[in-house]
């Protein structure tokens, strides 16, 4: 039987007389990657929002590690997310390690979790290096090292390869996978470059006017086929 990490049942959302969220509903299997597919303004930055306790969703439920976050118990829940929603606001005069300083002190975790992160995403040797020196890579690498201080067994990350050069993305799909398979961590990952999230998911969910309209595995299906079958939901030609 499977152990889901998050849960979302038809979840609603609207901004005035838009619906963004139609009866969004979906499972995330512990140390899967899942990817959240969808074209800009398809929902998914809002879904991300309201899993994060950021927005409130007008109906239905989200469970975290089996506990709806609409508890209390589920909001303590969040302790055990890292998230990286949009790319934080490192201070370009400071080194890698000074501005996770600042995030630890922040959020009241001892400076340790700075050696932990730093060695998960493999900027150790870059750590005392002054960020506005940093490569898009380097600094996405570093914001994936911000979510994951404390150690998170859910990493959400929106959108994490945007503006990234092949070497970048290449960067950051390595450390996805060690992620995975070297300590566990369960990823749920946001985007709309298909080709790209096809290489480093378990299985992908594709978001079409707010609602879930296709799974698929993704394990040994090519990623032409996948975009096939991306481009036909999307475009309203084919409903699965």
């Amino acid at each position: 039987m499977s152990e889901y990490v998050l849960q979302i049942e038809k979840l609603c959302m609207s901004y005035g007389s838009q619906q963004v969220l139609n009866e969004l509903s979906l499972n995330v299997e512990k140390g899967s990657i899942y990817g959240f597919l969808g074209r800009n303004g398809a929902g998914k930055s809002t879904a991300i929002r309201n899993i994060l306790g950021l927005l409130k969703p007008r109906s239905g439920h989200i469970r975290l590690f089996g506990t709806d976050t609409a508890s209390r118990g589920g909001r303590m829940q969040l302790r055990n997310v890292g998230s990286l929603v949009e790319t934080p606001g490192f201070y370009d005069h400071l080194s890698g390690y000074d501005n996770l300083a600042i995030a630890c002190m922040v959020r009241d975790l001892p400076e340790s979790a700075i050696t932990e992160a730093l060695h998960l995403t493999n900027m150790s040797q870059a750590a005392s290096k002054l960020v506005g020196r940093y490569s898009l890579g380097m600094r996405q690498r570093l914001g994936i090292s911000w979510a994951l201080l404390g150690n998170p067994q859910l990493l959400i990350l929106d959108e994490p390869i945007n503006g990234l050069d092949p070497a970048g993305v290449r960067e950051v799909r390595s450390l996805l996978r060690r992620l995975r398979d070297d300590r566990g961590v369960t990823i749920f990952l946001s985007s709309h470059i298909l080709s790209e999230i096809q290489q480093v998911t378990d299985r992908i969910g594709i978001v079409h006017d707010g609602h879930l309209v296709a799974e698929h595995d993704t394990a040994g299906c090519p990623a032409q086929e996948l975009e096939d079958y991306f481009l036909r939901i999307t475009e309203g030609n084919e409903i699965a």
